[in-house]
Formats: C-alpha cells, sequence, structure tokens
C-alpha cells in the first residue's frame, strides 16, 4: 500500500488503481478486524445491481466521497448507503433516490447484490483528477448570521497533530467577526447546523478535519492549514485540490518534529498578506448593489405599468394585471434577497431591506 499512497500522492491515480487490481487478485475479505480497515468490494460490476454502500471511515470521509453516490445510482438497479446516523439528514439534501439508513455496529437491513465501501467508489469509477465529480454536491439553506468567517483550529483527538493553537490564528482574526465550527459550537453542533452556517459565509479556514470536507462539498471556499506530511488526499507540491476546486492549502514549512507551530508563518503565510487576502473575500461577498439596484428600477417601472393599467381596466383584464403585477413584485423581492446573500461579509455595506409592495391605487416612481 505505501507505493499506492505514493501514486495518489503525485496524482497518478491510474497507477494507484492498477496497483489496486493487483491487491484485489489476492485479497480476502476479512471480518475480524475494525471496519475501518476493511476492503469491501470484491470486482463485481455495480450496473444492474442492488448496492450497498457501507460507510465505514469518518465523517469527513463519507463527504468527501458521497460524490460517486449519484453515479452508483445511475447504473444500479437500486442504492442503499449504510451511513452514519448523524450525517443522514445532510447527506440527503443531494436529492438522490438513493436510501440511507443508519449505521450501527450491527449487519445492514437491506438487501442487496453487492456492496462496496464509500471510500472505494473512486476505484470503481477509476475517477483521475480531472475526472472526479465536483462539488457542490451536498445542497443547504444558509443560516441567518452576522458576515464573519468559520474557522476550525482543532482535529480529531486520533491525529493531534492536526490541530493547532488558537493562538496561531488570533492576529488573523483580530477585528474580524469570526464563528467557531467545532462539534461544540453554538449554531455547529451537527453536521447539518454546520453546513447551514458555512453556507452563510464567504470563507472557511480550518485544519484537516471534517469541516475541511463538508465546505469544500458545499462550495464553499476553504483555507486548509496542513502539517508537512499530510494525508495522501491533499497530493504534494500544490495549493489546490482537484477533490475541491474552491480550497486553498497552506502546508507547515518545518519539520514534524517541530510541534509548536506558534504562528502562521510556520505555513509560510504572511499574515498581512492572509489577513488582506481574508478582507478581500469578505468584501467580494457584499456584491454589486449598483446592479441590484439597476434590476430594481427596471421592475419597478415595469410594477408601475402594470398598475397604472389596473386602475384604468376592469374585469377580466383587471385580474391578469393583477397576476402581472405580483410577479414583479416577486422579482423585486428576489433582487433584494439575492443582493443580501451577497452582502454576507461586511457590516460596511448597508443592504437595504425589501420595500413594501406599494398599494394599487399609489403607483411607485421608477426614480
Amino acid at each position: 500500500m505505501t507505493d499506492w499512497f505514493a501514486q495518489m500522492r503525485r496524482g497518478d491515480f491510474a497507477a494507484a488503481w492498477a496497483i489496486s487490481d493487483e491487491i484485489l487478485r489476492t485479497r480476502v475479505r476479512r471480518d475480524d478486524i475494525p471496519r475501518h480497515e476493511q476492503s469491501i468490494w470484491d470486482g463485481t460490476p455495480l450496473a444492474g445491481r442492488r448496492v450497498l454502500i457501507r460507510c465505514y471511515h469518518g465523517l469527513g470521509d463519507t463527504i468527501q466521497f458521497a460524490r460517486f453516490i449519484p453515479l452508483v445510482e445511475e447504473i444500479a438497479s437500486a442504492v442503499m448507503v449504510w451511513a452514519q446516523p448523524a450525517l443522514i439528514p445532510l447527506l440527503q439534501t443531494m436529492g438522490t433516490g438513493a436510501t440511507f439508513l443508519p449505521l450501527d455496529d450491527g449487519a445492514a437491513a437491506a438487501e442487496y447484490d453487492v456492496d462496496v465501501e464509500i471510500m472505494e467508489l473512486g476505484y470503481v469509477f477509476r475517477v483521475t483528477p480531472e475526472t472526479i465529480p465536483p462539488p457542490p454536491y451536498l445542497h443547504v439553506e444558509p443560516a441567518e448570521v452576522e458576515p464573519g468567517i468559520g474557522v476550525v483550529w482543532e482535529a480529531g483527538h486520533w491525529d493531534p497533530r492536526r490541530s493547532i493553537d488558537f493562538e496561531v490564528l488570533a492576529p488573523l482574526l483580530d477585528g474580524i467577526r469570526f464563528y467557531p465550527l467545532h462539534r461544540d459550537s453554538p449554531g455547529a453542533g451537527t453536521p447539518l447546523q454546520a453546513a447551514r452556517l458555512m453556507r452563510a459565509l464567504p470563507l472557511v479556514i480550518t485544519v484537516d478535519t471534517m469541516a475541511a470536507h463538508l465546505a469544500g462539498a458545499l462550495g464553499v471556499p476553504v483555507w486548509l492549514l496542513l502539517p508537512r506530511q499530510c494525508d495522501w488526499r491533499w497530493m504534494e507540491g500544490r495549493d489546490d485540490s482537484p477533490w475541491y476546486p474552491g480550497m486553498r492549502l497552506f502546508r507547515y514549512a518545518k519539520d514534524m518534529s517541530d510541534e509548536s507551530r506558534k504562528s502562521l508563518e510556520d505555513w509560510g503565510i504572511d499574515v498581512d498578506k492572509f489577513r488582506e487576502r481574508a478582507k478581500e473575500s469578505l468584501e467580494s461577498a457584499r456584491g454589486d448593489l449598483t446592479e441590484i439596484t439597476g434590476t430594481l428600477r427596471q421592475t419597478l417601472v415595469h410594477a408601475k405599468d402594470v398598475l397604472v393599467g389596473l386602475q384604468k381596466t376592469g374585469s377580466p383584464a383587471a385580474a391578469e394585471l393583477k397576476s402581472g403585477f405580483e410577479r414583479a413584485w416577486q422579482e423585486i423581492e428576489t433582487a433584494f434577497r439575492n443582493a443580501r446573500e451577497r452582502a454576507k461579509g461586511g457590516a460596511a455595506v448597508e443592504t437595504p431591506e425589501t420595500p413594501d409592495p406599494p398599494a394599487p391605487d399609489d403607483p411607485p416612481s421608477p426614480s
């Protein structure tokens, strides 16, 4: 497997899959070892069969490889996903026809023809860095919060090297509203809650943990702080990721024997430029309100014409014109709603509230 990891780190997925082929020919399935160490797929084609997808690894792993569920659904006769219960409400936002079953310590309560562990699906479809299904593939409504940046500095206890001290990020966050996104953080207690909060933010800064995959799967921009010897999926020699095009990687510059990691400079990061880029991200999320205003003006002109016509005509045309006015006002509400979405990220821009619709006997002025 050492060679497999090396090929994946280099980005030569085809060479890694060739190694997987060799392993598959001689492998014997074992159920007497921990689930996360088990290999499940025996090479049986998924097409036309009832497929059980087992999620035996971490929450972040399931989120990362959930992108392949729709591909399985395209070729299988039925798809069942045996997933961590905490993730099921989130995975259901993908809008697939798959059946989601809560993972437990027993046997899966499902009838199936072939089973596969979710992290094996990249091998099943023999993806390359160029053919990885892109995000977003999780779809949630954003939470209503004040503008700010999402932050995660603690990873799972099983690998403390991934965590950093909060003091490392403190210089960056000085004067910037931020939201901790750990599992015990307010408003982020479940993966679905964390996803809704992330969707409302223009940027998430995190260490290598579930939050990185969740933000990436939602299509939210991510800055990922990695230890020098990081996981194979982040590859080597690059500051981006084919798994999440909106992600930027920052790699720890020192040897891992030095566990201090007390400053952002240890990742080769200039703090001032880091802050500048963070503020640029907030600025870009505000949106072009001038464009929104122009759209609103055009819509108001249309609304005025509709209202004037409504005053001058009687039934049955009045009902049709009233319907036209309601459609026009929906356009106004949509424009303001989009403006507020794009404005999340900086309190310096005031986004006006959606105005009340004018009364039919008082047509609005376009000016």
